[in-house]
């Protein structure tokens, strides 16, 4: 027998018969003393037997129907006679019997018709084994030969059998392999069977639904195994119409308990070279078909989705229980068409049939729309599938419903939250945009002119720093809530994003525009409160006028914007239209930008170096560091112009990080050529340097890669970089001096550092402003200025440096003043690296310092 996985992916061909039970299958060798001993059995046999076995014989040869042994189908008769199956067969010769007993073997092995099964063979394997029953329960040796020729013609026969049935089946499955794997894996129980039921195969699945092994089943009658009395009247009207269906009563012949279940036969022909119609049988278990149906709707009920489906044939359209929740369906049971498209919501009912009329050819529906009117109405999406007949014609459909209200809100929010500040709820500055054209579009076609006012917050920031993030948020809500009540008929109220609000409304001209930026600014004037917090805000506004200053939202917005820094720039608090010429400017800094960021890239800055001078005996005493930058198109830029716009577009920190190195890098350079500075090289850092919180190990790294030492750097820092982020400061301060270097206060006089910010933070000098230096012989109040930092810094332990000493009468009042050391022109201008090499360096003594 062939096991039930014999129908597998793996099998690279026919499937072959099993290795032969020995003790069954062994081919036996029909020897000259078993046909004298057949032939002496035959002459004790009675008249009756012997024509049980005359039938038998024939019905075997006539059933084998082969022309492979015999040549001539009419010879059958002859043939009998010759082995002595016949009451008028004379003895025939012992050599020739054994040759045609060999010649029906060979018919049976080349027979055409194959796959019949054994039952053929049954009456005559019955009659001989009747035979040797008869005689002696103590068979002599006479006896016994008989019984063993007997036995092996037996054998021989059922060999025979099995080897034409194997060869039929093995041909079948082997055409079927391509479909093995789903034949195997179908859930239901599946038999591959004869017209008479003999089986063929049984699939995993039906051997599990009746607790069969396949060897029970595979070459055997379905019926030894199933009680199954309708199958063959379903077989004949699948014959019939190649497919039948019902539902019927499976017993088991191992137990007790019956199966309902779904039968349905397919019809699939007479398959070559056998010519034996087949058939497959599906069984499918009634009860876990219920089991299922119920895990179904459960599973429907949890998930909130409904299925439906209806026959075109005629009848209504089926519902679940979820669907008709999900439907609204009140009346329960079946619904019609029309039913179905009166829980719609009016609105949608035309989109509704579109859709169907559209799934008749496509094979497709889905739609999502409401059912249900008023406070009740809720979304649904329905989606659903056609299956046609051979003509086109649709037969079936079948599909889901589920409610989706809430993705609906979620979408609905999504929506507004894509086009809304998350915030204040104001537009915000996409969907502000689309609205300020729609605006700018409907006053170009009224010829009215249209004002956009960007407003931003004046020094929010601070605010944001000192009250926190939090109550800054709260300020902007409250802010964008009395922008809406104020000015209810301007029709473009937008968060541009961070303190920056746009508004634009159709005005007269450029005074009205200028009125209304008034009110706009006055309004705010009252503080905004925020919990027990009472805050008043300013702002700058910029001003633009379409189509005066720009044809397009683009253009009005970036002159808007313009006109607004220009109102910081004047000290905020004020409102600016735009001006062409201040727009000039900002495009000449907005280049001057593009141009400073190509020349940090490209490494186009230069280091220039200026002397600082010990006042009583005028030596060298160190230098200071000079950025520069000449530009190709632009010529010499002013430090002033290009150190603010560096810090405006965030480059402060890489300019520092490269001034430091350069500084470095030419300190070693000079000990390479024998010369020394012998002092510290001091070295601007930026307020936005001392802020963040990585810089003084970013400097300590930039040095040592550079080749210098710390012990050879000093830090210039204004006093508004240590009030700027004072603990980040501090903190940066202290690893700075214990990694060697040394910091001083640059500009002192001009910040807000309090005498105990001074006193803790870790500096060794005072550098008093240029501007307190320049007119102290002339102005009083200046001088005494000068005199009362020169005595502070001496009480404190601090050195001073005075900045742009130019004459020699300034040089001896601060001298006169105990003030330790004097920077300007009155002794050297920034110099070139060469050139302050050559005129203030020393050369290194040999064998000290060089490299």
């Amino acid at each position: 027998m062939m096991n039930s996985n014999s129908l597998t992916p793996e099998r690279s061909g026919p499937p072959s018969s099993p290795e032969p039970d020995q003790a069954v299958h062994a081919s036996p060798t029909i020897s000259d003393a078993d046909i004298e001993a057949l032939q002496s059995l035959l002459q004790g046999l009675s008249r009756q037997d012997l024509a049980r076995l005359d039938a038998a014989a024939k019905n075997l040869i006539r059933t084998a129907r082969s022309h492979g042994g015999v040549p001539d189908p009419g010879q059958h008769s002859t043939l009998l006679q010759s082995l002595g199956l016949t009451q008028a067969a004379a003895d025939p010769d012992p050599i020739e019997l054994r040759h045609k007993l060999r010649q029906v073997c060979h018919a049976f092995k080349s027979d055409e018709q194959r796959g019949e099964g054994l039952a053929v063979y049954e009456p005559i394997f019955a009659l001989l084994m009747d035979i040797t029953r008869q005689g002696s329960n103590k068979p002599s040796t006479a006896s016994t030969l008989p019984l063993k020729a007997i036995l092996k013609l037996a054998f021989l026969i059922c060999n025979t059998a099995y080897a034409i049935q194997n060869q039929g089946r093995d041909e079948l499955i082997a055409d079927l392999q391509p479909f093995a794997t789903a034949f195997n894996l179908l859930p239901c129980g599946a038999l591959l069977v004869t017209e008479n039921l003999q089986v063929l195969y049984a699939n995993p699945a039906f051997e599990r639904m009746f607790v069969l092994a396949h060897r029970e089943l595979q070459g055997s009658l379905l019926g030894d195994a199933l009680a199954v009395d309708v199958l063959p009247h379903l077989m004949r009207h699948a014959a019939r119409l190649g497919m039948a269906r019902c539902q019927a009563t499976v017993q088991s012949r191992q137990a007790e308990a019956a199966m309902p279940v779904r039968l349905t036969v397919h019809c699939l022909g007479q398959i070559e070279p056998s010519g034996v119609t087949h058939y497959s049988i599906v069984f499918e278990d009634l009860f876990a078909m219920t089991h299922w149906h119920q895990e179904l709707l459960h599973a429907q009920e949890v998930a909130k989705v409904g299925s439906w489906h209806f026959e075109f044939s005629g009848g209504p359209v089926s519902l679940t229980p979820q669907a008709e929740a999900v439907l609204g369906w009140a009346h329960g049971g079946p619904i019609t068409y029309s039913g179905y498209l009166s829980c719609v919501h009016p609105e949608d009912r035309p989109a509704v049939e579109a859709a169907w009329d559209a799934a008749l050819s496509t094979g497709h529906f889905q739609i999502e729309h409401r059912v249900g009117t008023g406070a009740s109405t809720r979304w649904i999406e329905v989606q659903g599938r056609l299956e046609y007949d051979h003509e086109g014609h649709p037969t079936r459909a079948f599909g889901t419903c589920m409610e989706i209200s809430q993705r609906k809100l979620a979408e609905q929010d999504m929506a507004r939250l894509a086009r809304h500040d998350a915030l204040t709820g104001l537009p915000n500055r996409s969907h502000g945009l689309a609205l300020l054209d729609t605006e700018l579009a409907n006053a170009r076609h009224e010829g009215v002119p249209l004002a956009l006012f960007l407003m931003g917050l004046d020094r929010f920031k601070e605010t944001n720093e000192r009250l926190g993030y939090a109550v800054g948020d709260q300020l902007i809500i409250a802010l964008a809530h009395r922008l809406q009540e104020i000015w209810r008929h301007i029709p473009v109220i937008v968060r541009m994003g961070g303190d920056q609000f746009l508004l634009a409304g159709r005005v007269g001209d450029a005074k009205q525009a200028q009125m209304l930026a008034t009110e706009l600014r006055r309004a705010l004037f009252n503080p905004l409160e925020v919990g027990v917090i009472r805050h008043s805000v300013d702002a700058s506004v910029g001003i633009a006028l379409g189509p005066q200053h720009g044809n397009s939202t683009i253009e009005l917005l970036k002159c808007a914007e313009m006109a607004m820094y220009e109102a910081k720039r004047s000290g905020g608090g004020s409102a600016k239209v735009y001006d062409p010429e201040s727009g000039e400017r900002q495009h000449h800094r907005l280049r001057m930008g593009i141009r400073l960021e190509e020349a940090i890239r490209n490494d186009r800055l230069e280091l220039v170096y200026q002397p600082k001078v010990d006042l009583h005996n005028a030596r060298l005493s160190g230098a200071e560091a000079l950025l520069r930058w000449h530009d190709q198109e632009l010529g010499w830029v002013s430090p002033a112009e290009f150190i603010p716009l560096a810090e405006e577009r965030g480059l402060i920190l890489m300019v520092g990080d490269l001034v430091l190195e350069k500084a470095c890098r030419q300190l070693k350079a000079w000990k390479q050529q024998g010369k020394t500075l012998n002092s510290r090289l001091a070295i601007n850092v930026s307020p936005a340097q001392m802020a963040d919180p990585r810089f003084a190990q970013r400097a300590i790294t930039i040095t040592e890669d550079a080749g210098g030492l710390p012990g050879e750097i000093e830090f210039e820092i204004t006093e508004s970089a240590m009030m700027h982020e004072p603990e980040l400061a501090l903190f940066n301060a202290h690893v700075l001096r214990e990694a060697g270097f040394i910091l001083s206060i640059d500009d002192f006089g001009t910040g807000y550092s309090s005498l105990t910010r001074l006193h803790t933070f870790p500096v060794r000098k005072l550098k008093i402003d240029i501007s307190f230096i320049q007119d102290m012989l002339i102005n009083p109040g200046h001088r005494t200025i000068v005199t009362a930092v020169i005595g502070m810094a001496s009480a404190l332990g601090l050195e001073t440096v005075a900045e742009g000493v130019e004459t020699p009468a300034q040089a001896a009042h601060l001298r006169h003043l105990a003030c330790n050391t004097a920077q300007g022109y009155l002794f050297s201008k920034p110099l070139s690296p060469s050139e302050f090499a050559l005129a203030w360096l020393q050369e290194i003594p040999k064998g000290e310092g060089q490299t």
